[in-house]
C-alpha cells in the first residue's frame, strides 16, 4: 500500500499494526480486506484482533467501506485490496508470504507495511502433516501417509522445502525439530521420535 494512511512504521510490533489498524479502520481513513472464509490465515487475523480487544466482524458490520470481508481465498482477497488501492482508496489485507511473492510483481501499487520481527512468532503460518486414524478409517493408506510423512520430515525433505522459491524469493523455511526464536518450537520430542524411522529411505538424497 503506497499512501500509508494507518502510518504503519519500520519496526512497529504486530500489536502496535492493529492498534493502527483500529484508528485508521474507525476515522474512515482505510479499509481492512479480510479473507472472512475461516482458512488459518482468517483465524490468525481474528486472533491477532481479539488481542487488542476487537471482534471486527461485530464492530464494523456492513460497513464494508471500513471492514470488507471476502469470503474469498487469498489471491482473490489480494486483488481485491490491488483494485481497492488502485482506485485511489486505502485498503489493506493480511497475506501469506507465498500468495504476496506470488504477486507482488504483478500488483504493484501494493507494498509490504508490516513483517514479522526477530523474536516475535505472531505472525509465523506453521503447516502441518497429520495423518488419518487408521482405527477410525481402516481404508485410509496410513503407511504410504506415514512414508510420506517421513520424506517431509527429513532432511531431505526439509531442504527441499527451504530451496522452494517464486520470483527468486524463499516461500517457506523448514522447522522439524527446529527450537529457536525465528520458527518457535514447532515439534516435541514425541514427534521426532514417531517420524525418524520414517526418514531412513530418504538418507543420503541430496537437493
Amino acid at each position: 500500500h503506497t499512501s500509508n494512511p494507518a502510518n504503519l512504521l519500520p519496526g512497529d510490533n504486530i500489536t502496535t499494526v492493529m492498534t493502527k489498524f483500529r484508528d485508521a479502520i474507525d476515522t474512515g481513513n482505510m479499509t481492512f480486506f479480510s479473507r472472512g472464509d475461516g482458512s488459518g490465515t482468517h483465524s490468525k487475523e481474528k486472533e491477532l484482533w481479539a488481542e487488542i480487544g476487537i471482534v471486527a466482524a461485530t464492530r464494523w458490520t456492513r460497513q464494508p467501506d471500513k471492514y470488507t470481508e471476502t469470503g474469498q481465498g487469498m489471491a482473490a482477497t489480494l486483488l481485491m485490496t490491488y483494485e481497492d488501492v488502485d482506485g485511489a482508496h486505502e485498503g489493506y489485507t493480511l497475506v501469506d508470504r507465498g500468495t504476496w511473492l506470488s504477486f507482488n510483481n504483478t500488483y504493484t501499487s501494493l507494498n509490504v507495511l508490516a513483517e514479522s520481527i526477530v523474536g516475535e512468532d505472531r505472525l509465523l503460518n506453521p503447516y502441518g502433516a497429520i495423518p488419518v486414524n487408521p482405527v477410525l478409517h481402516p481404508h485410509v493408506k496410513y503407511l504410504s501417509v506415514c512414508r510420506f510423512i517421513g520424506f517431509l520430515t527429513s532432511p531431505y525433505g526439509q531442504d527441499l522445502i527451504d530451496s522452494y522459491k517464486k520470483n527468486n524469493a524463499v516461500l517457506f523455511h523448514s522447522s522439524f525439530g527446529v527450537c529457536d526464536n525465528t520458527t518457535s518450537c514447532s515439534t516435541i520430542d514425541d514427534e521426532i521420535a514417531i517420524w525418524t524411522p520414517f526418514q531412513a529411505e530418504y538418507t543420503g538424497l541430496t537437493v
